[in-house]
């Protein structure tokens, strides 16, 4: 499902990756833990093909995506989907968030809005639809982009959002997200089990700090 073959990355002259390996099957979790600067969001950009490794591979489904076709690439887009702690936060709804996240994952507009608001209903969310994205709680966030994740029905997961607030994750979504991994997904979470609000289970990889290059 998802690969990295010797992947190295530099960011100027600090090394974050160095020929670095992993595998992730269908059904399995993986947490990838490390020092601040070690590369663990980087990875997850080179998953999602806006950051290219300066060396080694990455595969999605056996592809890569810097090497796919304009369609190819396309596909991809449709296969992976991210949870991620940095994207911009828009003047929507709730509701119209996960949407948009459905939208750009292929759906027409209005087959995306009422697929949103299912899931949204189907995780124990409800009472958020309506409210201003924007002034949810972190962690609340949180769970609406892991709805919106889950929606999308990926092969592969990306989650680079820490967050402890577990809380704010309720039962159904949490079942969700396990009965996810049971049908074949695969999910890379960046962060040690219990620093994301997401079942604890799953192996855990481990980054090295970050070197200056000699």
């Amino acid at each position: 499902m998802l690969q990295y073959l010797h992947v190295s990355g530099p960011q100027g002259r600090v090394w974050v990756l160095r020929a670095f390996n992993l595998e992730i099957k269908p059904g399995e979790l993986v947490h990838v833990t490390g020092p601040s600067g070690a590369g663990k969001s980087l990875l997850v950009r080179m998953a999602l093909g806006s950051v290219a490794p300066a060396s080694g591979t990455v595969l999605v489904n056996g592809q890569n995506p810097y090497k796919s076709s304009g369609a190819g690439r396309q596909g991809l887009r449709r296969v992976v989907s991210a949870v991620l702690d940095d994207e911009p936060v828009l003047n929507l709804t709730a509701e119209a968030w996960v949407a948009l996240g459905l939208s750009c994952g292929g759906r027409p507009w209005p087959a995306a809005v009422t697929e949103a608001r299912a899931a949204i209903e189907r995780a124990g969310l409800g009472a958020h639809a309506g409210a201003p994205f924007a002034v949810l709680s972190r962690g609340v966030r949180y769970a609406l982009a892991l709805v919106r994740g889950l929606a999308r029905k990926p092969h592969v997961l990306l989650v680079d959002w820490a967050v402890d607030d577990g809380d704010a994750v309720p039962g159904p979504l949490r079942a969700e997200f396990a009965a996810y991994l049971a049908g074949s997904g695969a999910c890379l979470v960046t962060g040690a089990p219990g620093l994301n609000a997401v079942p604890a289970g799953g192996r855990v990889e481990s980054l090295a700090a970050p070197a200056e290059d000699a």
